[in-house]
């Protein structure tokens, strides 16, 4: 019903959904990051990290409370916190592509660009753009030749590729 509302643009009445079932059960996570992404769409950041922050700390397993955490930090200039958040969201879910993708562009932003091309990696492995991520595990090693990370990663890449020779080479050309 809620997620109807939310869907249908009425933000307010799926807000005061949530906001009543918070009263009934304080400690909900899900209703605390779902309040967050709805007060997040009306640009009232600062109190939808409010919410992300208590759902992490009820659930700290909940990986995309994590993820919406540090979308909402990052425009706030709290880049290093973001980073933190992304990085926990993943290891929780480590397919979590969004999560890959958002924290290689903050990388990029602050001139880390060997981990950020590691990132941009493995979303593309994840695709199934083995070629593409190959590329960009190499730029990234070439940037970081003694992590073991992007090593293991090109390997897997160079693996999945001698398994499925072909698969995406339609897509590059």
């Amino acid at each position: 019903m809620i997620l109807v509302l939310a869907s249908r643009g009425r933000i307010d009445e799926a807000l005061e959904q949530y906001r009543k079932a918070l009263e009934l059960q304080p400690s909900y996570a899900e209703a605390h990051n779902n309040v967050g992404l709805l007060l997040a769409r009306r640009g009232q950041l600062d109190e939808a990290i409010a919410h992300y922050q208590r759902a992490v700390e009820i659930d700290p397993g909940l990986a995309k409370a994590h993820y919406n955490f540090a979308e909402a930090l990052a425009p706030r200039g709290r880049a290093d916190e973001a980073i933190v958040q992304f990085r926990m969201a993943l290891a929780l879910r480590p397919e979590y592509a969004e999560a890959h993708n958002s924290l290689g562009i903050r990388l990029a932003e602050r001139g880390e660009l060997n981990e950020a091309g590691n990132n941009l990696g493995i979303i593309l492995a994840r695709s199934g753009r083995i070629e593409e991520a190959i590329a960009q595990f190499q730029k990234a090693l070439e940037a970081n030749p003694t992590s073991g990370e992007i090593r293991n990663n090109l390997g897997a890449a160079l693996a999945s590729r001698k398994r499925n020779p072909g698969a995406d080479r339609s897509e590059s050309r």
